[in-house]
């Protein structure tokens, strides 16, 4: 089977299992105490889940779509992009050829360095070499907007589970 076959498959297994996670949340006992309940993160999880499987369904469906026009125009379609990648950047072959295993030690790295660093400087130098690691096949880089990104979507991550969930976060060397 296709792997654009096994895209529509997986995103039709989403979205049930989504609609099947937030179905079983109501058996979630409420507490009076709890401000938002018990059911409120479980109910958003299964929100975002379905829509990242809708998501997955449409554009794998617009694959589909696309390469069936495409052949047939007799266009050629080259699965392969990394000997492209590897032949423009030369130095990076390895990092062309193994992003994600490269992506996998990041994140080993990541929560390993989290008890120590802390939560903000450990995940603006995670998510920095991250965005590197995944756009290896852009031929131009904005270093510039992965600093901020880098910078200001811990910040707010930080602020929104300490501040509005109550929850504490690594605080390594600041705390």
């Amino acid at each position: 089977m296709k792997k654009k076959y096994i895209d529509v498959l997986a995103a039709l297994f989403t979205i049930i299992f989504a609609f099947l996670f937030g179905y079983f949340t109501k058996d979630i006992k409420l507490i009076d105490v709890d401000v938002l309940g018990g059911r409120f993160f479980p109910n958003i999880l299964s929100i975002i889940l379905g829509i990242l499987g809708i998501s997955l369904l449409i554009t794998s469906l617009y694959k589909i779509k696309v390469d069936n026009n495409n052949i047939d125009n007799d266009v050629e379609i080259i699965e392969d992009s990394s000997t492209v990648v590897t032949k423009s950047y030369g130095k990076l072959k390895v990092l062309s050829r193994y992003p994600d295993i490269i992506s996998i030690i990041l994140l080993f790295i990541y929560t390993i360095s989290m008890k120590y660093l802390g939560f903000i400087i450990s995940s603006v130098i995670y998510l920095f070499l991250q965005m590197n690691v995944l756009s290896i096949y852009r031929k131009s880089k904005n270093y510039l907007l992965y600093g901020l990104v880098s910078v200001v979507v811990p910040i707010i991550v930080y602020y929104i589970f300490t501040q509005i969930f109550s929850l504490t976060l690594p605080e390594g060397i600041l705390g």
